[in-house]
């Protein structure tokens, strides 16, 4: 038989059609004999594969094609066309190494023979991307990435007449739904789940309306003309004349959430008139006749306090001298520069009323739709191993709001009782109240001392708890910390002079502390109703054991970390179980 080499170059891949990505790219070899003569217009058989890893690497594509060298020798094959012998073109993993093997036949004879592999350099962006999206989707879902890949979503959603943003489920519902932001990544328009807001500027010589809102018409030119504009101190409409034989039939226009076929517009801004379509009343509550009442800035007891009001059934605006930010009715505008500082501590509207600070009651509350809480809620209990454990939503964190008191791990497996577990002074009469006291061995253990989707506090998590209650700086408050964390009733002989509030729902409770014996013998306890010790099971990062917690309230020393350094191995505290962040 006779000997031949291969001179092989992969192409190009071809343009993509019907905005598909192309499973196929194109590949030429040029074949020659040992002598370096051409093998012109000969028929060959061609068999490509694909290994994955390295030239030995595992085949995970392979095809044949029956092709015909022209008259200097080179075959021309699409990759991905051919007749697949094993695999499939589109499960490629391109993010791999990729290599690829030629085996050939000339004319009539039995056998192929393998002519080398070598590595593919460059892999095709389309062919890569193409194995990228993850998931099924649905008509008119858009593209996010999720951080490891892009993944179909229906937060915005497309259609022939429509794009839509949504919101998701169980979000937070004082969170924005979509916003805007400027160049200084400044929020400037904020849809939320029960109106809209515009941020505005104070700079005097910003673009536009001194107020920083402004309509305009569609067809805009040099000369900017703020059809409306709002301001500290009052409300402006710039009006055009009338152009003959036009009408205002819209540009503008504030409707309810639930829409109906018949849609009557009340106020219409247009480029060129202003409309108000007036729907008579008598009914004197409702301000002026026409449904239509600007009042001056200055009242007197005779003077209607309406500066805007639109009947029917009213849309009113109702402006102050002290330019005050806040919503007051569903609609608000403030500056671009936000604070933590709400001027309105309690707002009334139709459809909520929000409460800026603390709500606490001696009674019961009872709600009789959903309960939303950006706060402290309760979850639902846990069920492990003959215990009812109660929970408390932190912030992002799900706790459990009592001590561990499991004699069993996770598996089943039963925790050594002579050294990894005990009921203070071995008195089972106290776990109910306070739980167990177990050993740093049993925190480590890989079988597990929480349930299953629940874990021993590493640094973070606990870090994680005292910066939502503590604020960003939250070292700098371990006070307000601790008095938030400590359960009511269960510090009044505790030394020091802090005031458990439990404004957290944690519920800590002074459940003490145990310490081995080095031989042998029992371990002894102390600070039963002085203290809380808390396990953490590591630093959130790979370190195994950061050490522990104590709560107290002595000022000034009540939140204080063990560090891994100062245990000695003979420790007995309490653990304290949190959830999972991904369940």
């Amino acid at each position: 038989m006779k000997n031949f080499y291969l001179i092989a170059v992969i192409i190009l891949v071809v343009s993509i059609a019907n905005a598909q990505v192309p499973n196929k790219f194109s590949y030429q070899a040029a074949l020659r004999n040992a002598d370096g003569t051409t093998i012109e217009n000969q028929e060959v058989d061609v068999r490509i594969s694909l290994l994955v890893g390295t030239i030995e690497g595992t085949v995970a594509y392979s095809e044949t094609h029956a092709a015909e060298t022209n008259e200097q020798g080179i075959v021309s094959l699409s990759i991905g066309d051919g007749n697949v012998l094993s695999g499939s073109f589109n499960d490629i993993p391109w993010e791999e190494s990729v290599f690829i093997k030629i085996d050939i036949k000339i004319g009539e004879a039995p056998d192929y023979v393998t002519l080398g592999a070598s590595q593919i350099l460059s892999v095709p962006y389309a062919l890569k991307a193409g194995n990228a999206i993850w998931g099924e989707s649905s008509n008119g879902q858009t593209v996010m990435s999720n951080g490891d890949a892009w993944v179909p979503t229906s937060q915005v959603n497309m259609n022939a007449n429509t794009v839509n943003v949504a919101a998701q489920a169980e979000r937070d519902v004082e969170q924005p739904i979509f916003t805007v932001t400027n160049s200084n990544n400044e929020v400037v328009f904020a849809v939320y789940e029960s109106g809209a807001r515009f941020f505005v500027s104070g700079d005097d010589q910003a673009k536009g309306s001194k107020g920083g809102f402004a309509v305009g018409g569609l067809t805009q030119s040099k000369e900017e003309v703020n059809y409306f504009t709002l301001q500290p101190d009052s409300i402006r409409f710039n009006l055009v004349e009338p152009v003959s034989g036009k009408s205002g039939k819209g540009g503008f226009a504030v409707g309810g959430l639930t829409q109906s076929k018949q849609n009557t517009d009340y106020f219409v801004l247009h480029p060129d008139s202003v409309r108000f379509n007036i729907v008579e009343t008598t009914d004197s509550k409702t301000g002026s006749k026409g449904g239509f009442a600007v009042g001056g800035l200055t009242q007197n007891k005779s003077e209607t306090n309406d500066y805007l009001n639109i009947n029917y059934n009213e849309a009113r605006f109702t402006v102050r001298e002290d330019a005050k930010s806040g919503s007051k009715g569903g609609f608000a505008v403030g500056g671009l520069t936000q604070s933590k500082q709400v001027d309105d501590y309690l707002t009334v509207n139709s459809d909520s009323t929000y409460i800026y600070t603390s709500l606490t009651t001696t009674g019961d509350v009872n709600v009789a739709g959903n309960l939303y809480t950006g706060g402290t809620v309760a979850s639902p209990p846990v069920d492990y191993y003959g215990h009812t454990y109660q929970t408390v939503q932190i912030g992002n964190q799900v706790w459990m709001k009592e001590n561990l008191q499991t004699i069993n791990y996770q598996d089943g497996s039963s925790i050594n009782t002579f050294n990894d577990v005990f009921d203070y002074n071995l008195d089972p009469a106290n776990r109910e109240t306070y739980g167990l006291l177990y050993s740093a061995t049993a925190v480590q253990s890989a079988m597990g001392l929480c349930p299953q989707y629940w874990h021993v506090p590493n640094q973070n998590d606990w870090e994680e708890l005292f910066a939502y209650l503590g604020g960003e700086w939250w070292g700098e408050n371990p006070d307000i910390i601790a008095e938030r964390l400590m359960e009511v009733d269960f510090w009044d002989f505790a030394p020091g002079t802090i005031s458990p509030s439990n404004l957290s729902g944690f519920s800590a409770r002074p459940a003490g502390f145990g310490t081995l014996p080095v031989t042998a013998g029992d371990p002894t306890f102390a600070e039963l109703r002085e203290k809380a010790y808390f396990w953490t099971s590591g630093d959130g990062i790979g370190n195994p054991l950061t050490g522990a917690y104590i709560i107290s309230r002595v000022v000034g020393s009540s939140l204080v970390s063990i560090p891994v350094a100062n245990l000695v191995g003979t420790e007995l505290y309490s653990v304290r179980c949190v959830k999972d962040n991904w369940k």
